[in-house]
């Protein structure tokens, strides 16, 4: 594993320096603490971390190099801030004496010799997992998790686990994969450890031999009749999970998949839908983004899987609903009607009749082509005032 921050490509020949941690059994806390640190005590300075991992399993974590880390960088005082993190002993010195001057140089090509063997040991490790295979899952959300691989395309591996109660399909590399095709088949359960093969040494190997398969009904009563279902279906128990389910498995044919959606729709089995269209959008929705696109990229939408891949992949709502008669969900809700604007009138014309009944003869038009009226003129009579009104100085004496 290499772990790198910054630009390390001017590094070229620079030689590297050898850091302990304090402890083997606290070797992948101690490195995801050092992954975080790095950028607040490098700042701007370039390093470059390399780490030889031997081995990886469950609880597994093992150097080549016991408990010591290689690394380089041009600034050697962050190097020294290395210790600050927890679990780091800081740099390897001469004769222990933790003095900087006494660090411990190691040369670029003994380190690359050192990279070359990790990678190659780790590209090695999946070369032996094929289809069927049992593997344990290394990092991801199901960590330590255990299932059968079901397909392999372009370095991914579909992998199956079986717990009691459902079944999970996961995607991952094949590189994060263990192999562990050695394990017998009645020991191959979800969460197997080395307790498991204890178990079968004693003769006890039949306690798990319940937890190998998921059962379709796990819910049963102590009297052995059977409990009523949950109340509320799980993550798995959806429409969408079943899809994928079918798609993964290798059933490609939306009419083939519609039937089974149907069929678990029937049964209760699965979270019911609004409606069939629903269904119908999540069946085209995942053969695109599942199938078809891996097979041809070019492929956009369903449009373009009918006119690629042929007209037995057409399917519409109402070929969804023909398959099975008895669905309870509709097959489209009725569009709303849209309501009709309503024209109105020129307002102008309102008061015009009202002028003309006030007037009881019509307007003469205005000079313009345009529909404008002019106002009756009202001719003003000459102001007089009376002689009370006028000013002083204007009376009559």
């Amino acid at each position: 594993m290499i772990i790198t921050y910054g630009d390390v490509s001017q590094f070229a020949d620079m030689h590297w320096y050898m850091v302990e941690l304090r402890s083997e059994r606290t070797i992948e806390s101690t490195l995801r603490r050092l992954g975080h640190s790095l950028a607040a005590i490098f700042c701007e300075s370039p390093i470059e971390v390399f780490i030889p991992i031997a081995a990886r399993g469950l609880g597994v974590f093992e150097l080549t190099t016991a408990n010591c880390l290689f690394v380089r960088s041009p600034n050697f005082r962050k190097l020294l801030r290395l210790k600050t993190i927890t679990g780091v002993a800081g740099l390897v010195t001469l004769g222990g004496t933790n003095h900087p001057s006494k660090a411990i140089q190691v040369e670029d090509s003994f380190v690359q010799d050192n990279i070359r063997l990790a990678e190659a040991n780790f590209s090695n490790r999946a070369q032996t997992i094929g289809v069927d295979s049992f593997v344990r899952i290394l990092d991801g959300d199901l960590r330590d998790w255990c299932g059968t691989v079901l397909d392999l395309y372009d370095g991914i591996a579909i992998v199956r686990i079986e717990v009691k109660t459902k079944v999970m399909l996961v995607e991952t590399p094949v590189r994060n994969l263990l192999d562990m095709s050695h394990i017998p088949e009645h020991l191959r359960v979800f969460y197997y450890s080395e307790l498991v093969g204890i178990l079968d040494a004693e003769g006890l190997g039949g306690l798990v031999e319940e937890d190998i398969h998921c059962e379709d009904n796990a819910f049963n009563t102590e009297d052995g009749l059977a409990a009523p279902p949950p109340a509320k279906h799980g993550r798995q128990q959806t429409v969408t999970a079943l899809v994928k389910r079918l798609i993964t498995t290798g059933t490609h044919d939306p009419f083939m998949i519609g039937k089974k959606v149907l069929a678990a729709l029937k049964d209760r089995s699965l979270r019911q839908p609004k409606n069939l269209a629903i269904v119908h959008g999540v069946i085209k929705g995942h053969l695109i983004e599942d199938y078809f696109r891996k097979v041809d990229p070019s492929v956009v939408n369903y449009h373009d899987v009918v006119r690629i891949f042929g007209l037995q992949y057409k399917f519409s709502v109402k070929d969804l609903a023909r398959l099975e008669s008895g669905a309870k969900a509709p097959v489209k809700k009725k569009p709303l009607k849209k309501a009709k604007k309503k024209t109105t009138r020129r307002a102008a014309t309102k008061p015009l009749k009202k002028q003309i009944k006030k007037n009881k003869r019509p307007l003469k038009k205005a000079a313009t082509t345009s529909k404008v009226f002019r106002k009756k003129a009202v001719k003003k009579k000459p102001i007089t005032k009376k002689l009370g009104q006028l000013p002083m100085k204007w009376k009559i004496a």
